[in-house]
């Protein structure tokens, strides 16, 4: 009896610690699945401000207007070239996964300019007219627009653009005359300010969160205008109708404000 009473006594304070003993340790950890983290991507989406270096070269054509000073030569055409360097702002959205479009306002000082010569052939000997026709860009403005494309990664842009184009041009003509007579020598200058298109391509590469660089190739076209000269004498060349076309590269930094995130999947 007491036998049984002991062994009861055993069991009982055996079956409580292991009670116990559970109560200590408590449920088994919950072990949670972490969150979804959604790769950050980068989007051409935001405004940007930036600066540029290139160089320029085209022609202007100078056309004699006067039937007097058609006689003496005829179209004289005039090669320019010179750097560049100035500044743009503009704003771009991307769209459906890689595309890109935008606005950009730039302005660039210049100093692309160049000189041709002519000799009256048709002056008596030993009369002899010479004419130099110097041509100058001070500076070139436009406000474009630009569709892209980014095709091998979003950081790289392949675009093309087009819009309005402004020049300010300085022109001197010199006529040095040698004869039995009064020469008839003089300089005279114009100035003004062009209107005209252009349209070109470039490359932008991302290398930062918020910086990107680029090269650029874009065509001037200011078409043909009468310009009027300041008479210093009663020379031929009072009026001049001339035509201009510039090339321009172009190499720039950009830095951009707002930079966006594109649209992701969630990866686990």
């Amino acid at each position: 009896m007491k036998k049984s009473l002991l062994c009861g006594f055993a069991v009982a304070a055996i079956v409580i610690a292991g009670s116990a003993s559970a109560a200590d340790i408590g449920a088994p950890p919950a072990y949670k699945v972490p969150p979804a983290v959604a790769p950050v991507v980068f989007s051409w989406t935001g405004c940007y401000v930036g600066g540029h270096v290139g160089y320029g070269w085209g022609r202007t054509n100078w056309i004699p207007t006067g039937a007097d000073f058609s006689l003496e030569f005829d179209q004289t055409d005039v090669d320019t070239a010179g750097p560049v360097v100035g500044g743009q702002v503009g704003c771009d959205y991307q769209f459906a996964g890689r595309w890109v479009v935008g606005i950009q306002a730039s302005f660039s000082g210049a100093h692309i300019d160049g000189t041709g010569f002519e000799q009256d052939v048709f002056s008596p000997a030993p009369d002899t007219v010479f004419e130099s026709f110097y041509s100058k860009t001070d500076w070139i403005a436009s406000v474009t627009g630009r569709l892209g494309f980014a095709p091998w990664s979003r950081q790289t842009l392949i675009y093309a653009k087009g819009g309005a184009a402004w020049a300010h041009d300085r022109y001197i003509f010199n006529e040095v005359e040698t004869c039995n007579c009064i020469p008839d020598n003089g300089i005279q200058n114009a100035t003004e300010t062009r209107t005209g298109w252009t349209a070109g391509l470039g490359f932008e590469w991302a290398f930062a969160p918020n910086w990107s660089v680029w090269v650029e190739g874009n065509h001037y076209d200011f078409g043909t205008r009468t310009v009027a000269f300041s008479p210093n004498e009663a020379l031929h060349a009072e009026f001049e109708r001339i035509r201009q076309r510039i090339e321009v590269v172009t190499f720039g930094v950009n830095y951009r404000f707002n930079f966006g995130k594109a649209p992701v999947v969630a990866r686990y």
